[in-house]
């Protein structure tokens, strides 16, 4: 049995800080004092020294929280009395998941936890009548609301960055946008031109005043993304021989068409286990030593 989830203790967010892009400083392991740069290290580190395996890490909306919490817990109990046992290669590993109504219960509050943060910041973003900014495009001051901005982006120079509605954390969206146009980077193509003028001119001929559809770094700002308990803001579908990254089935089946990708990277070693001369090999430098 389980009490009522509680969460760390956190320190005032900054608002314009969505989730998908907070810096991460240090980790520290959830059964050690080991500290880690990041989060992938740290998933590193839990599985070759602790056996432990973390499932469905994207899917988890806030893994600060998810690790702390179970840093906390683990503290009073072991590791075996709530993990799945599971064998791989001999070895015993526990794994962490959804399957344990508690890790459920986790996942789902923070998950929650990051969808009501992000209504409060569209609401504060809403009705916030102190806003000033410069349009990017033709200078022109822009206020008091950041409706007015996005508004006037869409109907006077034509850069469709979404319905009001749909939008959250605002600034560091345009922020985005801002670096890609003062990079000189096309917004849906993402490709980079010589000057400003060349730049806008290819926008305009090619349609390309929109973001890329393809680009899930943009997923964050959109609060559609934040009702999705399985958003992953991560990307599956990918080539088999280029292994670029692709958000839907149909896009990728027409890249590897054209780009005559229907066959496997040779250079990724993975795939070696899959052919018998591998074996072969193998077998003869054994023989050899």
């Amino acid at each position: 049995m389980f009490g009522p989830l509680t969460f760390p203790h956190e320190s005032k967010p900054d608002n314009n800080a969505s989730p998908s892009t907070d810096n991460v400083e240090e980790v520290v392991c959830i059964l050690c004092p080991e500290r880690c740069p990041s989060h992938n290290e740290l998933l590193t580190h839990i599985f070759v020294s602790h056996k432990l395996v973390i499932a469905d890490v994207p899917l988890i909306a806030d893994l600060n929280l998810y690790l702390e919490y179970w840093r906390v817990k683990l503290r009073q109990v072991d590791l075996s009395h709530i993990c799945t046992g599971i064998q791989m290669n001999g070895e015993l590993y526990h794994l962490l998941s959804d399957v344990l109504p508690e890790d459920k219960m986790l996942r789902d509050g923070l998950h929650i936890k990051r969808l009501e943060k992000a209504l409060v910041q569209q609401e504060l973003e809403r009705t916030d009548t102190s806003y000033s900014a410069q349009c990017m495009f033709c200078r022109h001051d822009m206020g008091p609301t950041r409706v007015h901005y996005i508004n006037h982006l869409s109907e006077f120079h034509n850069v469709q960055l979404g319905a009001p509605d749909t939008l959250v954390y605002v600034d560091k969206l345009l922020a985005v946008v801002q670096r890609q146009v003062d990079n000189l980077k096309c917004l849906f193509c993402e490709r980079t031109y010589k000057t400003r003028d060349v730049l806008k001119e290819h926008m305009r001929k090619k349609g390309h005043k929109r973001l890329n559809p393809y680009n899930e770094m943009y997923d964050q700002f959109y609060i559609d993304s934040y009702r999705e308990m399985d958003r992953s803001w991560k990307v599956h579908l990918k080539c088999l021989f280029c292994e670029r990254t692709y958000k839907t089935r149909d896009v990728l089946k027409e890249h590897m068409r054209k780009k005559g990708h229907k066959r496997l990277n040779p250079h990724n070693e993975m795939y070696d286990q899959f052919y018998i001369d591998t074996y072969r090999e193998m077998d003869r430098s054994w023989k050899v030593q």
